[in-house]
């Protein structure tokens, strides 16, 4: 199963790109390893948000950011913000399991540009990076 899901980044080409993903699941972090192994795209990996912030400021060259919404020590959308202080044109995307209207809205309220559900599903996931990165 993961492996058809991961399949699906074989032919999407992202070399040279910087991808920095914060979540605080294992699983979900092994999970975008292996997605994007044979994209070209470097990874750049978090555990929560406050890491995120961090890594974010000591990497000038993050093309794209993978929040999780909900972290310990310091939330998606909270990264979001910081983040966006530090670059007010940051590629920022939103992934959560809560499928609340009210969470979606609060995220993009906050400067996401999108808000992915999870499980993430392949398809929807690269629809969204090719429409805000080349």
């Amino acid at each position: 199963m993961l492996e058809e899901k991961i399949a699906k980044f074989d032919s999407f080409d992202l070399n040279g790109k910087t991808i920095l993903i914060a979540d605080d699941e294992f699983t979900v972090r092994f999970y975008y390893q292996e997605a994007y192994n044979d994209t070209g795209a470097r990874l750049i990996l978090a555990k929560n948000g406050k890491e995120a912030v961090e890594l974010y400021q000591n990497h000038p060259e993050i093309d794209l950011v993978l929040l999780d919404a909900r972290m310990p020590e310091k939330s998606g959308i909270v990264a979001t913000s910081e983040i966006l202080v530090l670059n007010p044109k940051a590629l920022i995307f939103i992934q959560s399991a809560s499928t609340l209207q009210e969470d979606r809205d609060v995220a993009l309220a906050t400067g996401c540009l999108a808000y992915i559900g999870k499980p993430i599903n392949p398809e929807t996931l690269l629809e969204v990076i090719q429409k805000y990165i080349k």
